[in-house]
């Protein structure tokens, strides 16, 4: 079985609530989907990715953002 937690839990902004334009209601949602999932869904979520590629997330990305993981990348080393 994997982690239940991210390894980004403590540290991500989106869990922490530093992230604006999100309720706390959505917020939640994400966290029990992506963050603290039994299923190990933290894998899907495009924050832990683009940060694993960038070393940073951007701030305003959702963790189920429609925007592919190539889209997101080239939007920041350019």
């Amino acid at each position: 079985m994997s982690d239940p937690y991210c390894c980004n839990f403590t540290t991500c902004r989106w869990v922490n609530g530093g992230v604006e334009n999100y309720s706390s209601v959505e917020r939640q949602q994400d966290i029990e989907k992506y963050c603290r999932s039994k299923e190990g869904n933290w894998k899907n979520c495009k924050r832990y990715h683009v940060k694993e590629a960038l070393g940073f997330c951007p701030e305003n990305l959702s963790p189920d953002s429609e925007l592919s993981l190539e889209d997101i990348i080239n939007h920041f080393e350019y």
